[in-house]
């Protein structure tokens, strides 16, 4: 009874602490009124995967996904390069998420739907940082955005709970990508510290130098236009430099994550 009790109050402990799985949605609708949904998870028994290891949470839906190529259909891939419709990460990502999502069969309109207050389930482990923003980006959305035309170059999903896409002109709505995080602080630049992070030189050529957030510890991700990870998971802590020989000339996404949950995008051109 005695080496019962000890196991008894371990599972009580694990039973009270672990996260719920968190489900978000990202609701597509295509012109012939045909629907689909992408749908990014955290949970507690997430992987991440990568090329070296590839991981895929079956009993999270990252599975294979059979599809009716007649009919409209959205998807991501996996780690097994299959077709799927979930991305699950663990909580150790929190707040930080993201997807490419591609499409076939569909016909314009295209509206894109979600809903930013499931960001704030109160059961999350958001510190005070819930997930309040976040960005769709392509060739698309580079043209045809909410947030100042060019420069901005996406469409900031902290204004609006949806988008319709009415025809192709000058990019297909497909692939897009679809990123959550949580909002930079509006006070950062109120007490004078404007913006937290640098890109030097911007347009940049060989290499760039990243600086920002202090002593915070920075993830920073490269993405194309499509939505097209070029370079992951980069940590640093204050600066660093991010070689640029192997990236192709053209217009990409800087997002950076800290570990005390800010998100911040930016802009950086690489020329040759």
């Amino acid at each position: 009874m005695r080496l019962s009790l000890p196991l008894l109050a371990l599972a009580i402990v694990f039973s009270t602490t672990a996260q719920p799985t968190w489900r978000f949605p990202i609701c597509f609708e295509d012109g012939t009124g045909a629907r689909d949904t992408i749908w990014l998870v955290y949970d507690t028994t997430a992987t991440v995967g990568n090329n070296s290891f590839p991981t895929v949470d079956y009993a999270l839906g990252e599975g294979h996904v059979d599809m009716d190529h007649s009919k409209f259909n959205v998807w991501v891939g996996n780690w097994d390069n299959d077709s799927t419709k979930t991305v699950a990460f663990p909580y150790t990502e929190f707040p930080y998420h993201n997807a490419t999502v591609y499409a076939f069969n569909y016909q314009y309109p295209v509206t894109i739907h979600w809903d930013l207050s499931l960001g704030a389930e109160p059961w999350l482990p958001q510190e005070g940082w819930p997930i309040n923003g976040g960005a769709l980006y392509n060739d698309y959305f580079y043209y045809f955005n909410n947030c100042g035309g060019p420069p901005c170059g996406i469409f900031d999903i902290s204004l609006a709970d949806s988008v319709v896409v009415v025809d192709a002109f000058p990019a297909e709505v497909f692939p897009v990508g679809f990123t959550l995080g949580h909002l930079l602080d509006v006070h950062v630049a109120e007490q004078g510290g404007g913006d937290p992070v640098q890109l030097w030189p911007n347009p940049a050529t060989t290499e760039v130098l990243v600086r920002g957030f202090g002593d915070e510890e920075c993830l920073l991700r490269l993405m194309d236009i499509t939505g097209r990870v070029v370079i992951q998971e980069v940590r640093f802590t204050g600066k660093t430099r991010l070689p640029l020989a192997d990236v192709q000339p053209g217009t990409y996404v800087c997002l950076i994550t800290t570990s005390k949950g800010h998100l911040w995008q930016g802009k950086l051109v690489v020329g040759r």
